[in-house]
């Protein structure tokens, strides 16, 4: 099919009709710059579905540093043709706790979606009996003397300040874990009994509330239940009100000015991979959820998020006086 459309623009030039740009796309490798080794697992379950769609190799390029920033810069800063993608995420896209944005991330093209990760989940010790409502109750008596564990200014730490404030737990100090230890620092340190609990993303928590684990999970920290943990309750079901939920979405971009013949390509063949059955379960192994959305709603669904959740974080931030770095 390459060979043909090639074939075609080659007459067209020479018969002097205009060529679109993008007419040719792709004639060559696809790569897609990826902030983080975790996302890798994921991220190739997909471009890999996207190579055979698009009928050229696309392969991933791992720029961790600074909160997945750098990985975005570095697509940005390539040439617009469709062969440099980039992955976004909530570190590298809600930028509400940098005094100094490193860019805008508005300033870029949107692909489209690719996966949910999941919710974070509030965990304490197995040895804990209590519910939910039992927990909130008496870390509202207890709260000044509670140390809690959580990721470094994360989308999961941000879920657990907001579920605090409208818990009505006041005085528990969160001790973010270090960046090279991330969330198993929450985990050993809970086991260990020296944090009450901790707030991690549930796929990181789940292996140690199987048989044999010293976890037990208390609440999915989202406004419906999650496949995940079909038997953990959410806040609202322990008689809590509020909205709970941060959603973690992980999308693709582009640099701005990509031609809209590509974009429209690129959106089309996610949109088929998304919505492949053997993708769907291959994704779900590793606990992402894929995001099935059309075409023509891609960009908008990523925006609203983006909006939705820069908002959220804006609020949190202010409500809790967290310094900007």
């Amino acid at each position: 099919m390459r060979h043909t459309i090639a074939i075609l623009s080659i007459i067209a030039t020479m018969a002097g009709f205009p060529v679109p740009a993008g007419a040719q796309w792709p004639e060559r490798a696809i790569k897609v710059v990826v902030p983080f080794p975790a996302a890798i697992a994921y991220d190739k379950i997909i471009t890999d579905a996207l190579a055979e769609k698009l009928g050229v190799p696309v392969y991933l390029e791992i720029v961790p540093g600074a909160g997945g920033t750098i990985a975005l810069q570095r697509m940005m800063e390539s040439p617009a043709d469709g062969y440099t993608l980039g992955h976004g995420a909530g570190p590298n896209m809600i930028l509400s706790l940098w005094k100094h944005p490193p860019y805008d991330p508005l300033n870029m093209t949107v692909i489209g979606p690719t996966t949910a990760f999941p919710p974070p989940v509030l965990f304490v010790r197995k040895s804990y009996k209590g519910s939910l409502k039992d927990f909130v109750e008496e870390a509202r008596k207890t709260g000044s003397e509670i140390s809690w564990g959580s990721g470094n200014r994360n989308t999961a730490s941000m879920a657990g300040l907001q579920f605090l404030s409208l818990a009505g737990i006041k005085g528990a100090t969160l001790v973010p874990s270090s960046p090279a230890s991330g969330a198993n620092q929450s985990l050993i340190e809970v086991l260990a009994g020296r944090y009450a609990f901790g707030v991690e993303a549930g796929s990181f928590v789940l292996p140690q509330t199987a048989e044999g684990g010293g976890l037990r999970v208390l609440t999915v920290l989202s406004n419906r239940r999650h496949w995940m943990f079909p038997d953990v309750p959410t806040p609202q079901e322990a008689g809590l009100q509020g909205n709970f939920e941060l959603y973690v979405m992980n999308c693709f971009l582009s640099p701005k000015g990509t031609p809209p013949e590509i974009v429209l390509r690129l959106r089309q063949a996610l949109y088929e991979v998304m919505s492949n059955a053997d993708v769907e379960k291959r994704l779900r192994v590793i606990y992402n959820e894929p995001i099935v959305v059309p075409p023509e709603q891609m960009e908008t669904r990523v925006r609203q998020w983006l909006t939705t959740e820069t908002n959220n974080w804006n609020r949190i931030i202010e409500k809790n006086g967290l310094p900007l770095q």
